[in-house]
């Protein structure tokens, strides 16, 4: 059963899409100041490169294809977290999930391979999908905890 974190969860990745694809549909109608505020809300968490990033009618979306992944995978599991039973997992499990992320980035970095588009996806969104539970129990903790407060009238 879905609780109020759940769909908190569902509800800031889903901005984040919409912003992800709200700068290039902006820029293409006309509107390159509204676009900007998009690009520039990604630029301190995402490089942006124009060659390293997915396009939506010839204009690059507001982040990187990793980053495109690793918002997908978010918004993905997000709607399918309330209906799986193991929820707490061990923080191992994201670290191998973070591993073929980290491989990629890394060798190309160094200059062992060249990467490409498809691959930074597939390896942030397998990061992706696993992030929800790891911040939903914490976002339970913050809704609980507020809900006591305002709700129940107690003091911390």
């Amino acid at each position: 059963m879905a609780v109020a974190s759940d769909y908190i969860l569902i509800l800031i990745s889903t901005f984040l899409l919409f912003s992800i694809f709200a700068a290039p549909l902006f820029e293409n109608i006309g509107y390159p100041k509204l676009a900007h505020v998009f690009y520039l809300g990604f630029s301190d968490s995402c490089h942006q490169q124009d060659v390293r990033s997915f396009h939506l009618n010839g204009t690059k979306l507001a982040v990187c294809s990793r980053c495109f992944g690793i918002y997908f995978g978010l918004i993905l599991a997000s709607i399918f977290y309330p209906f799986i039973h193991e929820k707490n997992l061990h923080p191992r499990i994201l670290i191998i999930f973070l591993m073929p992320l980290a491989l990629d980035g890394t060798t190309q970095l160094l200059g062992f391979r060249q990467s490409n588009n498809t691959l930074r996806f597939i390896t942030g969104l397998l990061f992706g999908i696993i992030l929800p539970f790891y911040i939903n129990p914490a976002l339970k903790q913050v809704v609980l905890t507020i809900k006591d407060i305002y709700i129940r009238g107690k003091r911390i």
